[in-house]
């Protein structure tokens, strides 16, 4: 009789150890998932701080006292965490965070697989089915003269022919279903980054759709930063067509203008970029997000910048190898490679970025 409240003492204490390590493997998880990057740059008016803030023992711990989420692990070795709190750490190269993004759609290409399928699906009943087709008979006629200009020329207008002759009504269904499909990339990235295990393709879309209301409000706040941007490109534009820069002095200056401008709005949208990321996150406000991501970015804008501007150049040269030899060998098919390739375009640029984004954080 004596040893049994010893026996349930112990079983209790087991229990709770138990109890303990389920619950500490869970919120480790969670920071692996980065469910609490965007509070590490705003926590820090509550702990005074970039550690972690202090508890008592036993306790659970809170998600907002973290100021500094746990790393992510590369195969490489590609990040390193600072030695000192003063120093930042070095990013990986361009070509580094464009193979790991690969390799992460590789190893899940099943889910993201299926959300670019239902992503393409949507846009070819809603979006190109309201759209007027291609002018085959002039890319044909370019490609018939045998030109390297010519081709250049087909391989433009086959490019930028969709775009030009949307219509308001196809238009505005392609920013919707942008916006829907971007969520639910985002979720299955975050969610593949934390090591869930069952992730279902619905799951994407339904469980991917709350943050919609942050998120479109950043995806505005971008839209406003690149008003300089399209502000100079209207004014170069106007000014060569009309020929009100006669001298090369004019026009070298007018140039500047627009990249000055150019690069004006860029500036102010590398950091809103990685806001959407951010707004994506439980409890996360556009005000918030988009202070993080000026955070995040602060002191590393050039190299955030050079690692940016890799991506469109990746995506060009890439449209390009496999879009113009099918444009040469059957200008009826080229279309239909063009729109699969760009479909396939959202989950690499949403892997790209997001990879990018997990090396920034602290």
């Amino acid at each position: 009789m004596p040893k049994q409240p010893v026996q349930s003492t112990q079983s209790r204490k087991s229990s709770k150890t138990a109890k303990a390590a389920v619950a500490t493997k869970l919120y480790n998880k969670a920071v692996k998932a980065d469910t609490v990057t965007a509070d590490a740059s705003t926590a820090s008016k509550s702990t005074q701080g970039h550690g972690t803030a202090a508890r008592k023992p036993g306790a659970k711990p809170a998600r907002h006292q973290l100021t500094e989420p746990a790393a992510p692990r590369s195969r490489f070795g590609w990040f390193r965490r600072p030695k000192s709190d003063g120093q930042q750490a070095r990013l990986p190269s361009s070509v580094q965070i464009l193979i790991t993004a690969s390799r992460l759609l590789k190893q899940h290409w099943q889910l993201f697989l299926g959300i670019t399928l239902i992503y393409g699906l949507l846009n070819l009943l809603l979006v190109h089915g309201l759209s007027n087709s291609v002018d085959m008979q002039s890319i044909k006629t370019l490609l018939a003269a045998g030109r390297v200009d010519g081709i250049l020329t087909a391989y433009a207008l086959l490019v930028t022919t969709p775009t030009n002759t949307a219509s308001q009504v196809s238009g505005l269904y392609q920013a919707i279903l942008l916006v829907i499909g971007s969520l639910a990339i985002i979720w299955a990235l975050r969610q593949t980054m934390a090591g869930t295990i069952r992730l279902r393709i619905r799951d994407a879309f339904y469980q991917g759709m709350y943050p919609l209301i942050p998120v479109l409000v950043v995806l505005l706040m971008i839209g406003l930063q690149l008003l300089p941007l399209v502000i100079g490109a209207s004014l170069y534009s106007t000014v060569m067509a009309n020929g009100i820069a006669a001298h090369l002095i004019e026009r070298i200056v007018w140039l500047v203008v627009f990249l000055g401008l150019g690069l004006l709005s860029l500036y102010l949208a590398s950091s809103s970029v990685f806001g959407l990321y951010i707004a994506a996150l439980p409890d996360m406000t556009p005000v918030k997000a988009l202070r993080s991501g000026r955070k995040l970015v602060r002191g590393r804008y050039w190299s955030v910048f050079r690692k940016l501007l890799f991506l469109p150049l990746v995506l060009v040269v890439a449209t390009a190898v496999v879009v113009l030899p099918v444009l040469l060998a059957s200008a009826v098919l080229a279309p239909i490679v063009l729109f699969l390739l760009s479909m396939a375009m959202l989950p690499f640029v949403h892997a790209y970025l997001y990879t990018l984004y997990r090396e920034l954080l602290p």
